[in-house]
């Protein structure tokens, strides 16, 4: 599942310029058309004039209508510029937002061996750009309620010390998760756990911890975005519901240290 990468309401704002620079045209176009037929209209009464100055009169006329044909090209052409910023402000904040990563491999294992740690359902090998990798990362679970009681509930699995032995050691990992059976009342009655691994790719270092879930898992969604958005990676999403009906969403990420 892909998530779109551009701003919702950029297409608002351009429909909105688009629109304000279209009236305008319109509204210069009538006002250049009621001028010319006032000119028109006094044209007989030009001829009482002297021969010179009518010429001056009418010559006036023209340059006034010439100019507002002039006004309507430019509001037109710095309706379609403005048009533009935006796109290019718009490509800009999307090359800041999404990152493409290293390496995305994914793989989804439909019957596994419980006697076995790896693979799981779900396993992962992550690699990050040398210049992503200069800045911090942990990998967390963030759960959020989503009716009844409102309830925020996040905590990190695996450290930065668990991603990078040094500062600016490529972040490079593989996880794996999700059981046929998972753990129940795990912490206290209701909750589901979930074992997780965690090793570093050619770091020989590796490490376990435990997702835990607020009820029963109703829904679970993989996410192969296979880039970070604002400093995150979704790998998988769960929804949830305890014995009295509230429901959670539950997001396995890499994320950014704050």
């Amino acid at each position: 599942m892909r998530r779109p990468t551009h701003p919702p309401d950029s297409e608002l704002q351009l429909a909105v310029l688009f629109v304000l620079g279209y009236n305008m045209s319109i509204m210069l176009s009538g006002i250049a058309r009621i001028r010319n037929i006032r000119m028109h209209a006094a044209e007989p009464e030009c001829e009482q004039v002297p021969i010179n100055s009518g010429a001056i009169f009418r010559l006036s006329n023209i340059f006034r209508f010439s100019h507002l044909k002039y006004v309507v090209y430019i509001v037109t052409f710095l309706t379609m510029l403005g048009m533009h910023g935006i796109s290019l402000a718009q490509n800009s904040n999307s090359k800041v937002a999404a990152e493409t990563l290293e390496m995305f491999n994914f793989e989804e294992v439909k019957a596994t061996n419980p006697n076995q740690i790896i693979p799981r359902k779900w396993n992962w090998e992550i690699k990050l750009s040398p210049e992503q990798s200069k800045r911090r990362f942990q990998i967390v679970q963030e759960t959020v309620g989503k009716n009844g009681p409102e309830s925020a509930f996040s905590q990190v699995l695996f450290t930065e010390k668990d991603l990078q032995k040094n500062l600016g050691d490529i972040v490079h990992f593989k996880l794996h998760t999700g059981d046929e059976n998972p753990t129940v009342n795990m912490n206290k009655k209701g909750n589901i756990g979930l074992g997780v691994s965690f090793s570093r790719v050619g770091g020989g270092y590796g490490s376990s911890s435990w997702i835990v879930l607020p009820g029963k898992i109703v829904k679970s969604a993989v996410r192969e975005q296979r880039f970070l958005t604002k400093g995150e990676l979704i790998l998988i999403s769960f929804e949830t519901v305890d014995s009295v009906g509230n429901k959670y969403t539950t997001d396995l990420k890499l994320a950014e240290s704050r």
